[in-house]
Formats: structure tokens, sequence, C-alpha cells
């Protein structure tokens, strides 16, 4: 995605449902390019991706936007994961 458009990486999440979340930033054109691009190799990799592109958000959605670092750790009695905020 980065070497396919002039694009910044912000935040790359771990989801519930056993996805990966890439949050990118730039000019709306780069961002679409970079989209495009991610989704064709997902797509060869045999993944379904979905996207969205927001132009322009809110400054008050970027709280959302950057969530705060979690740290995941598996307890191996319980086969249980939690986090840690």
């Amino acid at each position: 995605m980065a070497k396919a458009a002039d694009i910044r990486v912000v935040q790359a999440e771990v989801n519930d449902m056993l996805g990966i979340c890439v949050k990118i930033a730039g000019p709306t054109a780069d961002v679409a390019t970079a989209i495009e691009a991610g989704c064709a190799v997902a797509r060869q990799m045999g993944g379904q991706p979905i996207a969205s592109v927001l132009n322009r958000p809110d400054l008050r959605a970027w709280k959302v936007i950057e969530s705060p670092r979690e740290i995941q750790s598996v307890d191996p009695t319980r086969r249980r994961v939690f986090s840690v905020v």
C-alpha cells in the first residue's frame, strides 16, 4: 500500500473477526490508490477485504481513529485472551 501511493500508515489493529484494520492517511486520491493496491494483494492471498475511505474526517473522530495501544496476552491454563489497555 505505502509503495503504491504517498500515504502514511496511522495504525494497524487486529479485530475480533480475525482480520486486520489498517488505518492510513494522505491525499484522497493517494489513499484510494493505496486501498485498491492493498485490496488486490489481499485478494491474491485468498482474503476477502472490505475497505472504506473517510474523506476529511472530523477532528473529533481522530480519538477513535487513533485508538490506544492494547497488549493482549493468552492465559495458557484457561486458553483465554485478555487485553490490557
